[in-house]
């Protein structure tokens, strides 16, 4: 019994501790030194140089401000200049177009510009990190559980303490004072998990440079996500954004048109057309800032599932999209903002089950802010509602739930140049589930096409509007439950494609829904 008691103990052992403890006092301390990048083309990037990392291709370099990291391939460049020694490391030359792609954006992205708005990331201040975390063999794909795999602060990792029990790399390692960069390279490379270890992250920075891309179960950031056109960030859980800073979420892709998105569902299974585009970023994503702290997220981001907002304000820089999935209702929290600039849209990445809300808004929606209004519309998103109670397998007895719910205490603040030409719009998103029509329990899909694409909306609260538009609403598809105040909303506006005249959009919310 002892020795089988032994044995027991001696195997939990082996089984909990799977890498040996590393402590943070083995490693050097960051050393970051402001420089001068000459590029081959004759341009220059002042930034500071992170000089521990003796890497055969790459440099490590940080924004002035600290802000934003990044590898330069020394490939593309002609001299370095740090401490006022210059040193030349390849000869002036053109740009070829894959050059450029590799290379990217060379200003810092978050350097305030010249004129006009100052995203609040643009003034934040930020020092040094405790450590920086560098994937060691650009191109070459592994396992982010691997510690020979990365090079921390311009050393071998010699282990990564790995937590069984929540089954993720943690520890010195990945923690929130690390800043974690998968550098560019030409040939396209993957650092994943295995199915048996996760490998959740924690980070202040991220930075993913093209062909290069993040697979990990869960991530938690403080900091600055930069993700370039030909990168990718995929987490099969969670992305939680906190702390107390302004930063930014850099998904640098197109926008993704309707059209688009229509036409990848008809050719791509239900669980497979999100990832077709490579947009998604995670299945769930969570913005818990603390009160008036931000993200901004600048480009195309996509969930496959579920955006909550308890805390903090998100933000949608002008242009951009933030797009959650259609399977779930995303909530404003009452210390929560969303916040939407010129020509920015949120909305779902395709219609939404009929007997759900999309939105649920406890907090407040604002378009622009006094110092900066918005100069074109920025479109607000909902799902179109069935009246017939007709579900996805068969009729239903549930009734179609709203798109939009604002409860009691839930505020809209629209600031415009215009609110004739500038505005809020509140309408159908144009996406449609093409590919449930094999689901369809009718004849090709017919009774699905012949759904009216029209909006349904619910007002709990006395909710003040100004500069918005409505469009896209069922004939009483606005469901308010004190019909006075209308009487203090100015410059709303009705678009084309409601389903009535304004007067008959309206309709009292039922007692029991009140």
């Amino acid at each position: 019994m002892q020795k089988q008691a032994m044995i027991a103990a001696v195997t939990a052992v082996l089984c909990v501790t799977v890498w040996p403890v590393w402590a943070a006092d083995e490693v050097s301390e960051l050393e970051l030194k402001p420089c001068t990048i000459e590029l081959v083309d004759g341009t220059e990037v002042a930034g500071k140089l992170a000089v521990q990392f003796d890497m055969p291709d790459h440099l490590i370099v940080y924004s002035p401000r600290l802000a934003t990291v990044r590898s330069f391939l020394k490939d593309h460049v002609h001299a370095l200049t740090v401490d006022g020694k210059r040193e030349e490391l390849n000869p002036k030359r053109d740009l070829t177009d894959d050059d450029k792609t590799l290379l990217g954006r060379v200003t810092w992205f978050d350097e305030p510009p010249e004129a006009g708005r100052k995203p609040a990331y643009t003034v934040e201040t930020w020092g040094p990190p405790k450590q920086v975390l560098v994937w060691a063999q650009p191109g070459e794909s592994g396992r982010l559980e691997e510690p020979g795999n990365w090079l921390l602060n311009g050393e071998k990792l010699p282990a990564i303490q790995f937590d069984k029990e929540k089954r993720r790399a943690d520890g010195d390692a990945f923690d929130l004072n690390t800043d974690i960069v998968l550098p560019a390279a030409g040939a396209s490379y993957a650092v994943g998990y295995s199915s048996r270890n996760r490998g959740g992250f924690k980070a202040r920075h991220i930075s993913i440079g093209n062909n290069a891309k993040l697979n990990t179960s869960t991530l938690t950031v403080t900091g600055n996500v930069r993700v370039v056109p030909l990168g990718r960030l995929r987490v099969r859980y969670t992305i939680a954004l906190k702390g107390d800073r302004d930063t930014f979420f850099l998904n640098d892709k197109p926008p993704f048109t309707a059209e688009q998105n229509n036409a990848l569902q008809a050719g791509y299974p239900a669980t497979k057309y999100v990832n077709g585009i490579g947009y998604s970023v995670a299945q769930y994503l969570r913005v818990q800032k603390v009160r008036d702290a931000s993200v901004e997220f600048v480009g195309t981001t996509q969930t496959s599932d579920d955006l909550q907002m308890p805390s903090g304000v998100t933000i949608v820089a002008p242009a951009a999209q933030l797009m959650p999935g259609k399977r779930s209702t995303q909530r404003i929290g009452e210390e929560a903002v969303l916040r939407l600039h010129s020509g920015s849209m949120f909305c779902k990445t395709s219609n939404s089950v009929y007997y759900d809300n999309d939105l649920i808004v406890e907090g407040r929606i604002e378009a622009g802010t006094k110092e900066h209004p918005i100069t074109k519309d920025c479109i607000l998103g909902i799902s179109f509602k069935d009246r017939s109670h007709y579900d996805m397998d068969g009729p239903s007895v549930k009734r179609a739930a709203p798109g939009l719910v604002f409860r009691p205490g839930a505020d809209v603040q629209v600031h415009t140049d215009d609110p004739r030409t500038a505005r809020l719009v509140i309408r159908w998103h144009e996406r449609e589930n093409t590919w449930q029509r094999a689901r369809m329990k009718s004849e090709s899909g017919k009774d699905y096409m012949a759904f009216p694409r029209k909006i349904e909306i619910e007002v709990h609260g006395r909710l003040t509007l100004n500069a918005v538009c409505f469009d896209d609403v069922h004939r009483g598809g606005i469901h308010l439950a004190h019909p006075e105040v209308q009487k203090r909303w100015e410059n709303v506006f009705f678009g084309t494609d409601n389903a009535a005249p304004k007067e008959d959009l309206f309709d009292s919310l039922p007692e029991e829904d009140k």
